[in-house]
């Protein structure tokens, strides 16, 4: 079976992380998030895949090539327009001549699937579409699916806060019968999700999945952040190239070339690069890409895109900032976004904002 990745999206929520680089190409734990979801793809058996992706995205392509050092066969359809995923879909299943039922994959969300199974489950209730369900406490910020006792699809709400009685969300992987491209409108879709309504009302079997794992969607920091915390799991990984004389707490994941200073702590975090973490400072649920956390600084759920500076004694709290970043010496970060290039002047005191130009000392 033929499985196709869906990572055209700008990734607009993870902002400013995004601004250079696809959301599907930042590292989780050693490796870009798509890489991730080709892996499990691989590893089960499912090597014929299709990324549909965006003309802005060419690292993509550059990065995975034809797949074969990854262990399948990888072919591009790439979008000079903005499709939406409904339309993506269709789309590829076109040019790229499908003939069978094929896999779906949302690029950014990171869940462990067993295909084999999902596959089983589709043709056994013979299905149109199978949609991977994961158990969720708020549905809110998800594809709310109800279903029946023997898995069979309901209802189905896109992002809807005031759905009482849904207690599964849409994972964002599916198995689609390929007959079903010919129920599909060509009118643009937003969400993936907002399909499945219209297949409902048209009478076509939709079962739903439920898949033990849980899954994250990477849209927002906070989500990111949450999978790599889930991701790391106590897991440690301590690079014979990183130089490393301070104290390693829960799980971590310190890469090549990462210089860690005598009296420095490093909690649940993610070191990339020539990232210098000086003594004294902490780092605790965040990442890190080759920037500088100076002297007795903080750093908490947050990220650092390449070549930031935290200057001696800060503090920084879920924020983020972009590249090339130097926020000056005893300042505090708290819910902030700073934008790519800036630099914030020492004792600054930023709180619950967005800068994207530069400030007037």
């Amino acid at each position: 079976m033929e499985a196709l990745i869906l990572a055209g999206g700008y990734g607009t929520r993870l902002l400013p992380i995004t601004v250079n680089k696809p959301k599907h190409m930042i590292k989780l734990l050693g490796k870009p998030i798509l890489q991730h979801i080709i892996s499990s793809l691989a590893e089960q058996g499912i090597k014929d895949i299709i990324i549909s992706t965006n003309r802005r995205f060419q690292s993509i392509s550059h990065y995975f090539d034809d797949g074969s050092d990854f262990g399948c066969e990888i072919r591009y359809i790439i979008e000079n327009e903005r499709l939406g995923g409904v339309k993506a879909i269709k789309n590829a299943a076109i040019y790229s001549d499908m003939k069978d039922d094929f896999i779906v994959v949302l690029g950014d969300n990171i869940i462990s699937v067993d295909y084999k199974r999902l596959i089983e489950f589709h043709y056994k209730k013979g299905s149109d579409v199978t949609l991977v369900l994961s158990k969720v406490k708020d549905c809110s910020e998800y594809g709310a699916v109800k279903i029946s006792s023997s898995g069979r699809v309901l209802d189905f709400r896109e992002k809807s806060s005031n759905y009482a009685g849904a207690s599964y969300a849409s994972a964002g992987i599916y198995v689609f019968k390929n007959s079903v491209m010919e129920s599909i409108s060509n009118e643009f879709y937003d969400s993936t999700g907002s399909i499945f309504p219209d297949l409902l009302n048209k009478g076509l079997k939709i079962f739903g999945y439920v898949n033990p794992n849980k899954f994250t969607d990477i849209g927002k920091v906070s989500s990111y952040l949450e999978a790599q915390t889930d991701m790391l799991n106590g897991k440690q990984f301590l690079s014979e190239k990183a130089i490393f004389k301070g104290e390693l707490k829960d799980g971590f994941w310190i890469d090549d070339n990462v210089v860690v200073e005598e009296g420095a702590i490093v909690r649940n975090s993610a070191l990339y690069g020539d990232t210098v973490v000086e003594k004294g400072a902490v780092v605790d649920g965040s990442v890190v890409f080759e920037s500088r956390v100076k002297s007795d600084s903080t750093l908490k759920s947050s990220f650092l895109d390449f070549g930031c500076e935290i200057g001696k004694g800060s503090f920084v709290e879920n924020s983020v900032l972009g590249e090339n970043v130097k926020l000056g010496d005893y300042s505090t970060l708290r819910l902030a976004k700073i934008y790519p290039n800036l630099k914030i002047i020492h004792k600054s005191s930023i709180q619950h904002i967005e800068i994207k130009t530069q400030l007037q000392s």
